[in-house]
């Protein structure tokens, strides 16, 4: 709180004091203060938990992939019309025009899709510097396919018109595209039990993915790292798309409210509230002495 004697706060580490100050926060990366009171009950460990392949494949590095390789077409102009007179905005827009009609067209050649998306819109895919897509999980695997289309079809197009490290990006892409698609197949697996051969197939498929998507400076998130112990586990929980982590979605929101309570970070921020408090408190009261000698 700024004082008479201190009105700028920032000023403060610069200003001499009659006393040593020491300042603590906790690292954004603090884990937990104590064990999650779950783990705790009997038979239960981090083992019985199911790692969940709808949060953390479909909408997560997926959906980053699909929303990277639209934002890289909207940002070659290839689809963008060569009217003087329109701004950046507008020629993103036309150019997404472009690429539905292509992705219509897709559609129709593949005659059969229940996971069509009908409205592509800016909005929904965010930007190449900071990617999301806001489709639904079913959604984003016929994306996938799409974007894997497009980029093959407008390959040598890309290399030819653009800069050389833009083209480059662009193969990196495709080939995350690839893998993406090809991770899907082998989850696609009607068996419920995976075999040793089929696990090290999507392990290797994913680092794959993973390597041709950090190259094309796709952000690296926790669910990257979360999907290889998804697929580790794979060996003796079995295929991830033949159960699920909850029986309600419901059950999500609980979850994350125990985790938030036992983190140390809720613990520290409750007692430095909780000290601010009590420093407002004797502030208030000195200001009200003051303020009575003074009358």
């Amino acid at each position: 709180m700024p004082t008479p004697t201190l009105p700028d706060v920032a000023a403060f580490e610069f200003t001499d004091v009659p006393f040593q100050c020491h300042w603590w926060a906790g690292h954004v990366d603090g884990r937990l203060l104590h064990d999650c009171p779950l783990l705790k009950l009997a038979g239960v460990g981090l083992q019985t938990w199911s790692l969940d392949i709808l949060h953390g494949w479909h909408l997560g590095p997926l959906q980053l992939l699909v929303s990277l390789a639209l934002n890289y077409c909207l940002d070659s102009n290839l689809w963008a019309p060569q009217t003087d007179g329109l701004d950046a905005k507008d020629k993103r827009h036309l150019s997404l025009l472009a690429i539905k009609a292509e992705l219509f067209q897709f559609y129709k050649e593949k005659r059969k899709d229940p996971d069509w998306v009908w409205n592509l819109t800016l909005t929904m895919l965010g930007t190449y510097d900071n990617p999301s897509l806001h489709a639904k999980a079913a959604e984003s695997h016929g994306l996938a396919k799409f974007v894997c289309h497009l980029l093959e079809t407008h390959m040598d197009t890309f290399t030819s018109r653009m800069p050389e490290n833009m083209a480059r990006k662009g193969k990196y892409l495709f080939e995350a595209a690839k893998a993406a698609n090809k991770l899907d197949t082998v989850f696609s697996a009607e068996s419920r039990t995976f075999s040793r051969k089929q696990v090290q197939e999507a392990l290797g498929t994913y680092l794959r993915f993973l390597r041709f998507y950090s190259k094309a400076d796709g952000p690296t998130t926790p669910k990257c790292h979360f999907m290889i112990h998804l697929i580790q586990r794979a060996l003796f929980k079995g295929n991830p798309r033949k159960y699920s982590t909850y029986r309600d979605e419901s059950f999500n929101g609980l979850i994350a409210k125990i985790a938030r309570a036992c983190h140390r970070r809720t613990w520290a921020n409750v007692i430095h509230w909780k000290r601010q408090g009590l420093h407002k408190k004797h502030r208030d009261l000195a200001t009200a002495k003051m303020f009575q000698k003074s009358r």
